[in-house]
């Protein structure tokens, strides 16, 4: 299975946990075994859960958690899967209707952050830098 086709599916997969919004101020990261567990969760949880499951169907590939806002200010977080030289990206949230896209498709994002997962963990934040 390639990477993309290990990320389109786990977004697929991802769909299954109803999106969950989080009281206002709070901003906890689930793990996937959470996600699981409580059976939902919002953006940030639907992202790692789909890069921990897309990693156990193809691992090495190289992903991303993003984290940024939408247009109109509102916060969000997505993956972004470095394939050679595209970056394709993905919004697993179930209910906001963007599943996996080709580079250029980008729109109404401002992407602020990036967390690089290596198989086992996320590595330290940084800022956000997109390739053309």
């Amino acid at each position: 299975m390639t990477p993309l086709d290990a990320l389109r599916q786990a977004v697929l997969e991802c769909q299954q946990f109803p999106y969950r919004a989080e009281k206002p101020g709070s901003d906890l990261w689930q793990s996937p075994k959470e996600t699981e567990h409580y059976g939902n969760g919002d953006c940030e949880d639907a992202a790692i859960w789909t890069i921990i499951r897309t990693w156990a169907l193809t691992e090495g590939a190289e992903l991303f958690l993003v984290a940024g806002v939408l247009e109109g200010g509102v916060g969000h977080a997505w993956v972004e899967l470095v394939e050679g030289a595209e970056t394709w990206w993905a919004d697993p949230t179930p209910g906001w209707g963007a599943l996996v896209h080709p580079p250029g498709w980008f729109k109404n994002r401002t992407p602020l952050f990036a967390f690089r997962w290596t198989g086992s963990l996320f590595l330290d934040k940084f800022a956000y830098e997109r390739v053309a």
